[in-house]
């Protein structure tokens, strides 16, 4: 699985505005072969900024989504909103490394 990691930051007092055209973009990434899930966090101290995680079945799947029109149609809903253009950066899955909360110590041998 692949996390497609979006940054954004967008214009002050449009929260509301930006967050009803993010519906939109999930709607138009749900569309997309490969497609699994998408994740918004706002920012707590900065309640202009926003990262979002696109979670992808395989690398050729999001690399055929990103290379496509499909792409930037996704997006552009959202596109009046932004101060600067979209940060992304994309990062492989690792579920042997996740922590699943307090007292849960499936890997520690020894205990």
């Amino acid at each position: 699985m692949l996390i497609q990691q979006v940054q954004v930051a967008i214009t002050p007092g449009q929260q509301t505005r930006f967050e009803t055209a993010l519906l939109e973009v999930r709607r138009l990434a749900f569309q997309a072969p490969g497609f699994r899930r998408f994740d918004v966090a706002q920012g707590a101290d900065q309640p202009t900024q926003y990262q979002i995680q696109v979670f992808w079945e395989t690398a050729e799947e999001l690399g055929d989504y990103v290379t496509s029109d499909a792409f930037e149609q996704t997006w552009a809903p959202v596109h009046p909103f932004l101060t600067r253009p979209l940060l992304i950066n994309v990062f492989l899955e690792r579920p042997s490394l996740d922590f699943q909360g307090p007292g849960v110590l499936p890997d520690v041998v020894g205990y």
